[in-house]
Protein backbone atom coordinates (compact mmCIF):
# COMPACT_ATOMS: atom_id res chain seq x y z
CA UNK A 1 0.00 0.00 0.00
CA UNK A 2 1.39 3.40 -0.97
CA UNK A 3 1.78 6.32 1.42
CA UNK A 4 -0.94 8.26 -0.39
CA UNK A 5 -3.38 5.36 0.15
CA UNK A 6 -2.43 5.16 3.83
CA UNK A 7 -3.20 8.84 4.41
CA UNK A 8 -6.28 8.75 2.21
CA UNK A 9 -5.37 11.11 -0.61
CA UNK A 10 -4.43 10.79 -4.24
CA UNK A 11 -0.82 10.36 -5.29
CA UNK A 12 -0.98 13.70 -7.14
CA UNK A 13 -2.35 15.53 -4.09
CA UNK A 14 0.44 14.13 -1.92
CA UNK A 15 3.05 15.14 -4.51
CA UNK A 16 1.62 18.69 -4.69
CA UNK A 17 1.57 18.95 -0.88
CA UNK A 18 5.19 17.78 -0.65
CA UNK A 19 6.33 20.33 -3.26
CA UNK A 20 4.43 23.12 -1.46
CA UNK A 21 5.97 22.11 1.86
CA UNK A 22 9.48 22.06 0.38
CA UNK A 23 8.91 25.50 -1.17
CA UNK A 24 7.43 26.91 2.04
CA UNK A 25 10.34 25.64 4.14
CA UNK A 26 13.01 26.86 1.69
CA UNK A 27 14.09 23.39 0.56
CA UNK A 28 12.92 24.04 -3.01
CA UNK A 29 13.21 27.18 -5.15
CA UNK A 30 9.97 28.82 -6.06
CA UNK A 31 7.22 31.05 -4.84
CA UNK A 32 5.77 30.10 -1.49
CA UNK A 33 2.12 29.18 -1.30
CA UNK A 34 -0.32 31.96 -0.52
CA UNK A 35 -1.57 32.30 3.01
CA UNK A 36 -0.12 31.99 6.45
CA UNK A 37 2.50 29.56 7.70
CA UNK A 38 1.04 26.08 7.94
CA UNK A 39 -1.53 26.39 5.17
CA UNK A 40 0.01 23.47 3.29
CA UNK A 41 -0.51 21.37 6.41
CA UNK A 42 -4.16 22.48 6.50
CA UNK A 43 -4.52 21.35 2.89
CA UNK A 44 -2.96 17.99 3.73
CA UNK A 45 -5.35 17.61 6.66
CA UNK A 46 -8.29 18.38 4.40
CA UNK A 47 -7.09 15.75 1.92
CA UNK A 48 -6.77 13.23 4.77
CA UNK A 49 -10.31 13.91 6.02
CA UNK A 50 -11.68 13.61 2.48
CA UNK A 51 -9.88 10.28 2.11
CA UNK A 52 -11.22 9.11 5.47
CA UNK A 53 -14.75 10.07 4.42
CA UNK A 54 -14.40 8.23 1.13
CA UNK A 55 -13.11 5.11 2.89
CA UNK A 56 -15.66 5.07 5.71
CA UNK A 57 -18.77 6.39 4.00
CA UNK A 58 -18.68 6.53 0.23
CA UNK A 59 -16.94 3.20 -0.43
CA UNK A 60 -18.72 1.20 2.31
CA UNK A 61 -22.28 2.53 2.29
CA UNK A 62 -23.06 2.47 -1.44
CA UNK A 63 -24.52 1.82 -3.92
CA UNK A 64 -25.86 5.33 -4.14
CA UNK A 65 -29.33 5.97 -5.49
CA UNK A 66 -29.04 9.71 -6.11
CA UNK A 67 -27.12 12.89 -5.39
CA UNK A 68 -29.57 13.59 -2.54
CA UNK A 69 -28.78 10.19 -1.03
CA UNK A 70 -25.04 10.98 -1.06
CA UNK A 71 -25.66 14.42 0.45
CA UNK A 72 -27.77 12.92 3.25
CA UNK A 73 -25.12 10.29 4.07
CA UNK A 74 -22.47 13.02 4.00
CA UNK A 75 -24.40 15.06 6.56
CA UNK A 76 -24.82 12.01 8.77
CA UNK A 77 -21.11 11.17 8.57
CA UNK A 78 -20.05 14.75 9.38
CA UNK A 79 -22.44 14.78 12.35
CA UNK A 80 -20.97 11.50 13.63
CA UNK A 81 -17.39 12.72 13.01
CA UNK A 82 -17.97 15.96 14.93
CA UNK A 83 -20.06 14.57 17.80
CA UNK A 84 -19.73 10.84 18.33
CA UNK A 85 -16.40 9.44 17.11
CA UNK A 86 -14.11 8.29 19.88
CA UNK A 87 -10.81 10.13 20.16
CA UNK A 88 -8.08 7.65 21.07
CA UNK A 89 -5.45 10.26 22.10
CA UNK A 90 -7.91 11.69 24.64
CA UNK A 91 -8.89 8.39 26.23
CA UNK A 92 -11.63 7.24 23.85
CA UNK A 93 -14.04 10.08 24.52
CA UNK A 94 -16.22 11.93 22.02
CA UNK A 95 -15.38 15.42 20.72
CA UNK A 96 -18.31 16.79 22.76
CA UNK A 97 -16.95 15.21 25.95
CA UNK A 98 -13.49 16.59 25.16
CA UNK A 99 -14.92 20.08 24.70
CA UNK A 100 -16.86 19.83 27.96
CA UNK A 101 -13.71 18.73 29.84
CA UNK A 102 -11.79 21.61 28.30
CA UNK A 103 -14.44 24.17 29.30
CA UNK A 104 -14.57 22.71 32.81
CA UNK A 105 -10.78 22.93 33.10
CA UNK A 106 -10.90 26.61 32.04
CA UNK A 107 -13.49 27.35 34.72
CA UNK A 108 -11.41 25.54 37.35
CA UNK A 109 -8.33 27.71 36.69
Amino acid sequence: MSISQKVGCSRDSLRIWAKQHETDTGKRDGVTTAGSVGDSYDNALAETIIGLFKTEAINQLGPWKSKDHIEWETLQWVDWFNKERLLEPLGYITPIEAEEKYKHALKSD
